[in-house]
């Protein structure tokens, strides 16, 4: 099922509410270097899913 730009926006945006969160949370300097990587790695599915919104919003507008 094809999705609306509507949705699409509100996916994107998700996503990239998650990318922000996760970030901020591995800024923290009283995490170490290995957690703060587990971290990133975690948000590696809200990542992907904010290139998936976009690709298909790209495709909706003819690029």
């Amino acid at each position: 099922m094809m999705q609306t730009i509507d949705e699409l926006l509100s996916d994107f945006e998700t996503a990239l509410d998650v990318q922000a969160v996760a970030l901020a949370k591995a800024r923290r300097k009283v995490l170490t270097p290995d957690e703060r990587l587990r971290l990133v790695r975690a948000s590696r599915r809200s990542w992907e899913q904010m290139r998936a919104a976009r690709r298909e919003l790209d495709r909706l507008a003819g690029n």
